[in-house]
């Protein structure tokens, strides 16, 4: 399932967080934007990221991720609008494979958007694949890579101009791919 441009609110809206900056301008900017238009917002939260990072392991898999987004939109009544930025697009990309008739569209704000059997890691260059490994080799005990301003630069930013808090999905789940016909029937 491919996304389109599309306006960016309709019936329902499922957004995964993964990071404490994506709930803010969650929060913060389109929230308001879906209340206005009387829309029905629902955010969970990814095991082991955003506010339950305290339950991030080495077990935590993309897998459990696109459950985490599925369980959501399991509940909802009428077909949803899936949202996701940066690694959500990888769970949303899941969950739209595994639920396809309770999807109106996917909606890549910012995101990874996998092609079959591919993983975040087959989506970066090389050597932000290759910074990775080295953090969670050298900080992470081989698979966590916790946040901070010493990744900015990855992304062209600046000290001052964002923060990066907590910690990122875990090695696991950058090196999972998304494999339709096998993982998520």
């Amino acid at each position: 399932m491919r996304s389109q441009p599309v306006r960016l609110f309709r019936h329902v809206d499922i957004r995964p967080c993964a990071r404490r900056m994506a709930v803010q301008w969650y929060v913060g900017i389109a929230d308001p934007f879906a209340a206005k238009a009387r829309h029905r917002v629902i955010t969970p939260i990814l095991r082991g990221l955003g506010m339950d990072q305290s339950h991030l392991t080495s077990d935590v898999t993309l897998l459990q991720h696109i459950e985490d987004v599925s369980t959501e939109l399991a509940s909802v009544g009428n077909k949803a609008v899936l949202v996701g930025h940066s690694y959500a697009g990888m769970a949303i990309s899941g969950a739209g494979e595994s639920h396809p008739t309770k999807i109106q569209r996917l909606i890549f704000l910012d995101a990874f958007i996998p092609e079959d059997a591919q993983c975040v890691m087959d989506l970066l260059p090389p050597q932000i694949c290759a910074f990775f490994r080295n953090v969670a080799r050298e900080h992470g005990d081989g698979w966590r890579l916790p946040g901070g301003e010493g990744q900015l630069d990855l992304w062209g930013l600046k000290p001052g101009e964002a923060h990066v808090q907590g910690s990122l999905p875990n090695l696991r789940c950058r090196d999972q791919t998304i494999r339709n016909d096998e993982q998520l029937g």
